[in-house]
């Protein structure tokens, strides 16, 4: 009777043991599931931040001769440009031109 009920209780434990084991492998398993989930979405995440940094490159190297446009053109327009509201004169003393 003694190894009749010892063998009984191995057989319980071992069930509550198995159900254990199945608990902690359907565990590993939907967190191994969410880790590959997680890791698809950061590399999606990685790729956009790759890109959009490029674009803010590329804008700000537009902005960048953007400005140095309209200062040339400002340049342009002040000395040059049909806004040219100076007279062109001559320095009695120097005989240069002076055009801005």
């Amino acid at each position: 009777m003694k190894k009749q009920k010892h063998l009984g209780d191995l057989a319980a434990e071992v069930a509550l043991l198995s159900k254990q084991n199945s608990h902690i492998s359907n565990s590993i398993n939907a967190a191994t599931d969410q880790c590959v989930k997680i890791e698809a979405h950061n590399s999606v995440l990685r790729a956009q931040m790759t890109e959009l940094s490029q674009r803010l490159h590329s804008l700000a190297q537009i902005l960048t001769h953007a400005d140095e446009l309209q200062i040339a053109d400002a340049l342009w327009n002040n000395c040059w440009g049909s806004t040219h509201k100076h007279p062109i004169m001559a320095a009695a003393e120097t005989h240069l031109f002076h055009y801005c």
